[in-house]
C-alpha cells in the first residue's frame, strides 16, 4: 500500500496527538495518585497598622471544608471587612467598625476566596491578629510581600 503526502502527513498528526494523549493521561495520573496535601492546618498572622493604613488577607477553601477565623485588634477602634468572591457572586459578608474580637466558621458550597480587611482609621498604630484553622490556602498576607497592597474604600 502506498501513502501519499497527506495520508503521510495526517498519520503523522494522528500518532503525535495519541502520544500527547498518553502523556498527558500519565500526569494527570500521577497527580490524582499523589499524596493528598490538603490535610487541615493552623496559622496565626500579627501585623501593625499604622493611622490610615489598610491591609487584605486572601485564604482559599475547598468547596465543603470548613475555615474557621479569629480576628483581633486588641481592643482598639478599626473598620473591618470580610468578603466572599465564591466565581459566581461576590458579596460582602460583614464590614463595620469593631472594637471587639470577630470569628466565625466558613463553609462554602463551591471553592471560595475570602478576604478579611482592617482599615486603622485611628491616629495610632494599632495591632491585628488573625488565625485561621481548616482546610485553606492563604493566599495574600500582611508582609512586605510585593502581592499585599493597600486600598481605598
Amino acid at each position: 500500500m502506498k501513502l501519499d503526502r497527506p495520508a503521510i502527513a495526517l498519520l503523522g498528526v494522528s500518532t503525535l496527538t495519541s502520544i500527547a494523549f498518553v502523556v498527558f493521561g500519565a500526569i494527570s495520573l500521577m497527580g490524582s495518585l499523589a499524596k493528598n496535601d490538603n490535610q487541615p492546618s493552623s496559622e496565626r498572622l500579627n501585623f501593625t497598622l499604622g493611622p490610615g493604613e489598610v491591609r487584605r488577607v486572601t485564604a482559599y477553601v475547598v468547596g465543603g471544608d470548613t475555615m474557621r477565623y479569629v480576628s483581633d485588634i486588641g481592643g482598639s477602634k478599626i473598620h473591618y471587612r470580610l468578603r466572599l468572591d465564591d466565581g459566581h457572586t461576590g458579596s460582602i459578608l460583614t464590614e463595620k467598625d469593631i472594637s471587639a474580637t470577630e470569628q466565625g466558621n466558613l463553609r462554602p458550597r463551591h471553592g471560595s476566596l475570602y478576604e478579611w480587611s482592617w482599615n486603622n482609621r485611628s491616629k495610632r498604630p494599632i495591632r491585628v491578629g488573625l488565625l485561621v484553622e481548616g482546610n485553606f490556602d492563604l493566599l495574600r498576607r500582611p508582609t512586605a510581600s510585593p502581592i499585599v497592597q493597600g486600598f481605598e474604600q
